[in-house]
């Protein structure tokens, strides 16, 4: 099979017994490779979807949807990203999903995760034009679930799409905590 490429700031998804690694930075070029490591056989291939692939990058984050890698944000040598990029792992092909993550900020760095149908992205930081770097405090929530991937569907109680929500990250983190709590048997 195919090497591993040397490069720091990728992602790495979990797609049942794969880990799909996208992007990164070699320390010269923001990177739009796309590599697999299959975890049964250890060995390495390199997929060339189809589709509209995203601009190489790095410090963005990804998760897994089902079959699907979500990704967003990210940031090349001048400047940052607030795009969400889809890899269809099942047919190999990049989607774009629409609205999806509209209002969000450019930014890299953050951390992201699957609860249930949302990815909820946190932090990460943003570019000043070219005066230096900035910090977010914010917590957003991705309704993954409003979007029957490729395209984003209406909402099915309001007819309107709503994928993006933001969060005040102190209010969010203790009213989530106590549902979750409260969902599950202790």
């Amino acid at each position: 099979g195919e090497s591993l490429l040397a490069c720091a700031y990728h992602s790495s998804t979990l797609i049942g017994t794969q880990v799909v690694f996208f992007g990164g930075f070699d320390l010269t070029t923001a990177l739009g490779d796309l590599y697999v490591l299959d975890c049964e056989t250890f060995v390495v291939s390199r997929p060339t979807p189809e589709g509209d692939d995203p601009e190489g990058r790095y410090a963005h984050s990804a998760v897994a949807f089902g079959p699907y890698v979500v990704g967003f944000g990210g940031c090349s040598p001048t400047h940052t990203f607030g795009d969400i990029f889809v890899l269809d792992t099942e047919n190999w092909i990049w989607l774009r999903a629409r609205h999806l993550g509209e209002g969000l900020s450019n930014r890299g760095g953050c951390a992201s995760a699957l609860v249930d149908c949302s990815m909820f992205i946190h932090g990460g930081f943003g570019m000043l034009d070219w005066t230096g770097l900035f910090c977010f405090e914010d917590a957003s929530a991705l309704n993954l679930d409003c979007a029957e991937l490729p395209l984003a569907q209406p909402h099915k109680e309001s007819g309107q799409l709503h994928s993006h929500q933001h969060v005040d990250n102190t209010k969010w983190l203790e009213s989530r905590s106590q549902h979750w709590y409260d969902d599950h048997d202790h």
